[in-house]
């Protein structure tokens, strides 16, 4: 009977430490789901509103940004003249001006340059 009672208790206590241990790393998760979506909140309110890093960076872009200029001389339609970002940008603005006015234009015609 004695060692009926003893392997009897030996096979019920490693069960009942392990559903301890169980609830154990449940509330632990829980925990750690609570914590990630505390940090998260936080990070979408930090991207919500732009730091003083964020509008000094787009006003250095901005005036880094180079300028282009071409112009077109076109007898019949006169002259054209087009800006933009890129060479190709104010290429096809002056093209398109001249274009407009029923000029002769071709692009080896227009001169271009850039402004720093």
């Amino acid at each position: 009977m004695k060692y009926t009672l003893v392997l009897l208790l030996s096979l019920c206590v490693p069960t009942l430490a392990q559903a301890q241990t169980k609830d154990q790393q449940i509330e632990q998760l829980k925990q750690e789901v609570k914590s990630l979506k505390h940090q998260l909140r936080k990070l979408k309110q930090g991207l919500n509103q732009p730091t003083d890093s964020t509008q000094t960076l787009n006003i250095n872009r901005n005036a880094n940004r180079t300028q282009w200029g071409c112009y077109l001389d076109d007898v019949k339609a006169g002259n054209f003249y087009g800006t933009g970002s890129t060479e190709a940008e104010a290429r096809g603005k002056a093209l398109q001006k001249c274009s407009a006015k029923g000029g002769a234009c071709f692009d080896i015609d227009v001169k271009c340059s850039q402004s720093n």
